[in-house]
């Protein structure tokens, strides 16, 4: 049965970190598209396995938030959220533009490469829908 109980300590560092591991799909994409080869394949292990692995390592909150907290407990997630979406625009069409006009990956590297784009942002889109 899930904790239903208030958590005050939302705002604790340990709790906020778990929402900007995902930041490091960013480093491991660009070193995919930049390295080519087996590369490719570590994002879709971090997102699908890893993250997956810590949840069930350090466990997942399931807490009922007190909706009358004070705003300045969540700016960690405030954060997180708000650089979500200019880092992505600028990896995803960084990305293709690197890809565009560099010529050291093939045909199935580049596959990979936006295939791995597609199924991390959907992985991590569930991921943050159940939290």
């Amino acid at each position: 049965m899930a904790d239903l109980s208030l958590t005050p300590e939302i705002g604790q560092w340990r709790k906020v970190l778990s929402f900007w591991v995902s930041y490091l799909l960013f480093p491991l994409i660009w070193a995919s598209a930049i390295l080519g080869g087996w590369w490719v394949l570590l994002a879709p292990v971090l997102a699908w396995y890893l993250f997956s692995l810590l949840d069930l390592a350090f466990g997942l909150s399931h807490a009922n938030e007190d909706p009358s907290m004070d705003v300045s407990a969540l700016a960690g997630y405030r954060w997180a959220t708000l650089l979500w979406a200019p880092l992505e625009f600028v990896s995803i069409f960084g990305t293709l533009i690197y890809v565009s006009y560099s010529a050291q990956l093939n045909f199935w590297e580049q596959l990979g490469l936006f295939t791995v784009w597609a199924s991390c942002l959907a992985r991590l889109a569930s991921t943050i829908a159940m939290k």
